[in-house]
């Protein structure tokens, strides 16, 4: 049988008789007859013409019994939904319990994985390992410097490694570094980090530096005490630009080609506002293309060079009748341009004794 239908019909019907059976002393008490009257059929026919107070009694019995009904089934229905729910929280719980052992399949997953992921392991070299304040064209940085030795594990192939962070901050290794499998490769990462760090002068950097390769993978170093080099001063902030000022002697310009000229002199430099050395590379013509390869020098600070220049460059027809204006600008190792003043440059007499086309 349906236990619904015997929660909702048959035990409220059987608490209904109950009632009922109860009543019968009650009615018979009403009468004033005695109780097995009642049931007889003239004990019935009493109760039809009996006097309203007897009626009211029957029908607060009927009045109880049907409350009892609906008391009854509503707990029955009660009962129903606290099995329902019952239900939901033990299936709640299986599912739980399927989820959290997706997510233990899923981690077991993820170790597998990256056990078989490429990994890096060195040793510093103590002796070797320091920081250093420097500067990065004319502002200042931190140096950080360390020789280790280097291998890697899963792998088959070079790994390079191109990039350095120290707390977050990021660095480009000044040499990349290829690390080679199945080797021990005595290595120095050499890290520029601008602004500096915050440390202090004389006191070790204590810090673990993570390293980049060519895929984007990082390989966390060993934590590591990079000692402080010795006497180094805290690296000023310049408050002037750094200034190049070229006085030129002996000057001129020629063609070298049909559509190239060349202007060529012997000058004095002087580079003021660094504090390092700088090594020049290239040249910039303003309003033309450099289309030679230029013989490079370094200045110290505020220290006067005297040397020879020759420029060619393609890009500007001048007149052989009007003095040529060029604007230069040279540039360092570093990209770093430092512009000198405008000069005229007339047409050399005899351009063949400089490599140009005579007349």
């Amino acid at each position: 049988m349906n236990q619904k239908f015997v929660n909702e019909w048959v035990k409220p019907g059987i608490l209904g008789t109950i009632i009922m059976l109860a009543g019968i002393p009650i009615t018979a008490w009403a009468l004033n007859q005695p109780m097995r009257s009642v049931l007889t059929f003239a004990g019935l026919k009493n109760l039809w013409f009996a006097p309203v107070s007897a009626w009211t009694v029957v029908f607060a019995i009927l009045a109880v019994g049907f409350v009892a009904f609906l008391y009854r089934n509503a707990l029955a229905r009660a009962e129903e939904e606290k099995a329902h729910v019952a239900l939901l929280r033990d299936e709640a719980g299986i599912v739980q319990d399927q989820i959290k052992r997706i997510l233990r399949d899923h981690q077991t997953e993820l170790t597998a994985l990256k056990s078989k992921e490429p990994k890096l392991h060195g040793v510093w070299i103590p002796t070797q390992t320091y920081w250093a304040l420097g500067g990065h064209g004319n502002q200042p940085a931190t140096q950080v410097v360390g020789w280790m030795d280097l291998t890697s594990s899963n792998t088959k192939e070079n790994i390079i490694l191109l990039a350095g962070y120290i707390n977050g901050r990021r660095a480009k290794i000044f040499s990349n570094l290829t690390i080679k499998p199945g080797f021990v490769n005595k290595s120095q990462v050499f890290l520029f980090f601008w602004p500096p760090l915050e440390v202090k002068n004389g006191e070790p950097l204590e810090t673990t530096i993570v390293v980049e390769d060519q895929f984007n993978r990082k390989y966390e170093l060993p934590h590591q005490a990079f000692h402080s080099t010795a006497g180094q001063q805290q690296f000023p902030v310049p408050t002037d630009e750094p200034k190049l000022h070229l006085a030129w002697r002996f000057v001129g310009w020629c063609w070298t080609d049909v559509d190239e000229v060349m202007i060529t002199g012997d000058g004095t430099l002087v580079l003021d506002n660094v504090k390092e050395d700088i090594m020049f590379t290239g040249v910039k013509v303003e309003g033309a293309d450099v289309s030679d390869v230029f013989d490079g020098f370094t200045l110290k600070p505020s220290e006067p060079y005297f040397t020879g220049i020759s420029v060619k460059f393609k890009g500007m027809k001048p007149k052989d009748d009007v003095p040529l204006k060029a604007k230069l600008t040279f540039v360092d190792l570093r990209g770093n341009k430092y512009p000198v003043d405008e000069h005229e440059f007339r047409l050399l007499e005899h351009p063949e004794n400089f490599g140009g086309i005579p007349f």
